[in-house]
Parts: structure tokens; C-alpha cells; sequence
């Protein structure tokens, strides 16, 4: 059975956590120029973000977001979510594109699409067999969730026309099999079954969408995202993509190699990188003992450091002490990450985040932010 689960979304994606009880309305059909909806966009942060649609002076929220059929991380969430703007971004220019959120996939669909096939539900994408009561015709469920987004195209009259749809697959890295004792047992996914059988559902789900008259004709990317386990501060990635032009199937798959890596739990591709950080957490430690520690996630692309996510924890409320601590951050992470990796960090006290510092990839400088 499908659960709904509510995460706080990310900044990066442009969701708002609105009501989530509004009705489900189906895009107009781009084909029918008659059909007119009040719309507008929302200014843009700059040309690295979609502005994003609103109609009638409502932002709908994503009608599949928070539907899962298995556990998962807000690590797991957060990656999928950011991961699938960026996979759009590469596809639809910002700048000729607006966000809206996916609607060609209603609550009901997915709920249908991410339960098990059988004679009650034959759309059914997980396999019958995770029903099984013996363990040797048992298979798990691969896919765990789906979300949409819709690139939308303003036209000459102020309408949106649709333009694209991104959808992301993302994909179980176990499923837990429960024997009639009500024992269980954890059912391992490898990462290439999670990607073959990604690619299989994604070809269907495109086959779907291209019988509806209305999404014929609109090009479809897909992306699939292996999830990594609940416990993994890291979080999964996306493993791999194609885009399905207008009218088409899907095309040639584009495979990715990003790997998270805790520091000081995971083992680094480069061992430079591990050092660099214990020795910024060192530096900052040695100053704020009391800290309640210091937690970093590296994000690897073939197996380069593009980007360090710090998360200090601190028993500082008062403003002198974590100026002092965001002082002594900065300095640190100027002298001992490398300008060409990007950095985040956030710091945290009882009350929530005190401070911020942020400094893209080949600037000189962090910039920082305190509260």
C-alpha cells in the first residue's frame, strides 16, 4: 500500500509547503488555443532558476509529492528533488521556460503506478510477486516515488503553453520481505537492477503519456535515482537519463556517476579531501569545544569533490558567540577548501540555523548570512 509522507521541500526546487488539500486541475490542452487560465510567473532569482508559474494567484503543489511506497530520508528527498531541477535546467533553458509543478501525473496515477500489478490495479509499475508469501517467489518493489515538473512556454497573449515535462524515477535500494511468522527479512536492490528497471518503467510511463492527445506531442525527459538507505546521511543520486523528443520514445540513456560522501564515514575517492576536512573540523573544534559536532557530505562527480555540505551544530544562542564561530568557520574554510569546490555550511543552536556561508565554485570569497 502507498504511504504519504510530508517533507519539508527544498528551497532550490521552488516548492511551497502550501495546503495540500487542494483539487487536482489537469493542464489546459496545449493544442486548444480557446482554452485560457489566468496565469502569471513570479520574479526570478536570476538566470540559474526557473520563475515559476501561478495560477489565479495560487501556487499548486506537486500532487505526487510525499508519495512513497517504502521508507525513506530527507537526505533521499532533498537530492531527488534538487537533482531532477538541475536534470531540467540541462534540458530547458531557463531563460525559455517557466516551473510549474507536475500535473500531468495526479495523485491518483501515481498511487496506481507505484502499487504492485495485478488483476485489481494493472497499472500497476511494482511486481505482483512482493506479495508472495514464500521467500523464493518474492520480489521487491523497485520504485519508491515519482515527481513531475512542467516547463511551461509563455505565449504572445500572456498564456502557457506546455513545453516540456521532467519526471524522476526514484528507485529502492531494499525492500523487506515478511514471512507468514511475520518475520522479515531485508531484500537487497543492486545498483544495476535499480537502473534496468528504472529504464524499463520509465519506457512505459512515456508510452502512457504519449496516448493522451495532449501529451503527444510534448517532449519528456525521465531521470532515474537510485535512493540510498534511510541511515545515509548522504543521501542517493541520480544514476541516469534520457529525454523522449516530441512524438518520440525515449532516446540513448545518459549515465551519471555522482557519489555523497560523509566525511569520516565513507571512504573519499581522494584521501586529500578527507584530511581537508578533519582538519577544518579541528580548527573549528579546537576553538569551540563545546560544540555538538560537525558533520560534512562531499558531492563527487566521476569521482572529483564538486561541492562540501557542512552542517555545525553548536550550544550557542547568544549573537557575540556565533558571530565569533562564524568568524572562525570562514577563516577556516578559505584557507583549507579549494576555491574551485563549492561550500556550503549552516549552523545550527537549539533555537534553529544562526548562521550561513555560502561560496560558489571558483569565487574568492564566502558570503555569509546571521541570524
Amino acid at each position: 500500500m502507498v504511504k504519504k509522507t510530508w517533507q519539508m521541500l527544498t528551497i532550490t526546487a521552488l516548492t511551497l509547503s502550501l495546503a495540500a488539500c487542494q483539487q487536482f486541475k489537469e493542464l489546459p490542452d496545449p493544442n486548444e488555443s480557446s482554452d485560457k487560465v489566468s496565469n502569471e510567473s513570479t520574479q526570478q532569482l536570476s538566470d540559474d532558476y526557473y520563475q515559476a508559474v501561478v495560477e489565479d494567484n495560487n501556487y499548486e503543489v506537486n500532487q505526487t509529492s510525499g508519495l512513497t511506497v517504502g521508507p525513506t530520508s530527507q537526505a533521499n528527498t532533498e537530492n531527488l528533488e534538487e537533482g531532477l531541477y538541475q536534470l531540467a535546467q540541462g534540458a530547458f533553458p531557463t531563460d525559455e521556460y517557466l516551473l510549474k509543478e507536475g500535473m500531468a501525473i495526479s495523485e491518483e496515477t501515481a498511487n496506481n503506478w507505484l502499487g504492485t500489478k495485478n488483476d485489481d490495479n494493472p497499472e500497476g509499475l511494482n511486481p505482483d510477486g512482493y506479495n508472495a508469501s514464500s521467500r523464493d517467489k518474492f520480489e521487491p518493489r523497485y520504485l519508491n516515488s515519482i515527481i513531475e515538473y512542467d516547463l511551461m512556454q509563455e505565449q504572445d497573449d500572456g498564456s502557457m503553453k506546455l513545453g516540456g515535462i521532467s519526471i524522476a524515477l526514484a528507485m529502492n535500494e531494499s525492500d523487506t520481505f515478511t514471512s507468514d511468522d511475520d518475520s522479515e527479512e531485508s531484500v537487497e536492490i543492486k545498483r544495476d537492477t535499480q537502473k534496468a528497471k528504472g529504464q524499463e518503467m520509465a519506457k512505459e510511463i512515456v508510452s502512457r503519456l504519449r496516448k493522451q492527445d495532449k501529451y503527444k506531442d510534448v517532449p519528456i525527459q525521465v531521470g532515474i535515482f537510485a535512493n540510498a538507505p534511510s541511515d545515509d546521511v548522504g543521501g542517493g543520486t541520480f544514476i541516469s537519463e534520457a529525454m523522449a523528443s516530441e512524438g518520440k520514445n525515449l532516446d540513448d540513456w545518459t549515465e551519471y556517476k555522482t557519489d555523497y560522501i560523509v566525511f569520516g564515514v565513507d571512504d573519499a575517492p581522494n584521501e586529500e579531501d578527507s584530511e581537508a576536512f578533519q582538519t577544518f573540523q579541528s580548527d573549528v573544534e579546537d576553538l569551540f569545544p563545546q560544540l555538538s559536532g560537525i558533520t560534512g557530505v562531499g558531492r563527487y562527480e566521476d569521482g572529483d569533490l564538486e561541492h562540501i555540505d557542512v552542517t555545525i551544530n553548536s550550544q550557542f544562542d547568544g549573537y557575540t558567540e556565533t558571530v565569533a564561530l562564524t568568524q572562525r568557520t570562514m577563516d577556516s574554510a578559505e584557507n583549507l577548501f579549494n576555491k574551485n569546490i563549492a561550500v556550503d555550511i549552516e549552523i545550527i543552536s537549539p533555537e534553529g540555523t544562526r548562521a550561513v556561508l555560502s561560496r560558489p565554485a571558483g569565487a574568492d570569497t564566502f558570503t555569509s548570512t546571521i541570524s
